[in-house]
């Protein structure tokens, strides 16, 4: 039977009274009322979830491959809007803003890389949940979210990788999400293109 949770109120409570200054020594022991809090427990939750997309025809390729493509073109042509503004600012003719415009769109779509898919590969993005909460004012609690993506041709040889990590600090982000996230089974979801 897995231990039981501490409800927000209760968890508020022990905070309150593991920070409380009053309530130690300059050594650090227990002087306040009643029995010793424990203050250096923690409560930690670990999940997975892994989503894997199969490249099982030449239609669901050429899908993923223009959107990559359109979508790197757009972050292209949001350089080159940045850089036509600048070049506004030194008073150049709209024609010569367009094609420098153009021409920052096209080189952005190459400079942004994404994983060109084939028939036979797959998209795999791999994300772990890592709660972690303690009463003790010396431990900040936060939710860490790491992910990992790669894209795998068709022999199972990696082609690109893209690995992440954030962590959300628990006064910032709600505990009841983190908990619900990090507490959930492992999946795994196959979707198509």
């Amino acid at each position: 039977m897995p231990p039981r949770l501490l409800t927000a109120q209760e968890k508020n409570k022990l905070r309150k009274v593991c920070s409380e200054v009053d309530n130690w020594t300059a050594m650090g022991l227990w002087k306040g009322s009643g029995k010793e809090p424990n203050c250096y427990k923690f409560e930690k939750h670990n999940s997975t979830t892994t989503i894997v997309t199969d490249f099982k025809t030449q239609q669901d390729v050429d899908k993923w491959n223009s959107n990559g493509e359109a979508t790197n073109r757009y972050k292209g042509y949001a350089v080159g809007a940045i850089v036509n503004l600048i070049a506004a600012r030194f008073n150049l003719s709209v024609g010569t803003n367009t094609v420098l415009g153009i021409a920052q769109g096209e080189a952005g779509a190459k400079l942004f890389t994404y994983p060109k898919a084939s028939i036979g590969s797959k998209y795999i993005v791999v994300t772990k949940f890592n709660y972690q909460w303690s009463p003790s004012p010396f431990h900040r609690s936060s939710l860490k979210v790491s992910s990992r993506t790669v894209m795998v041709d068709p022999n199972g040889r990696g082609t690109y990788e893209r690995n992440s990590e954030d962590e959300f600090y628990l006064e910032e982000f709600s505990d009841t999400l983190a908990r619900t996230l990090s507490m959930a089974p492992p999946k795994l979801i196959r979707i198509s293109p």
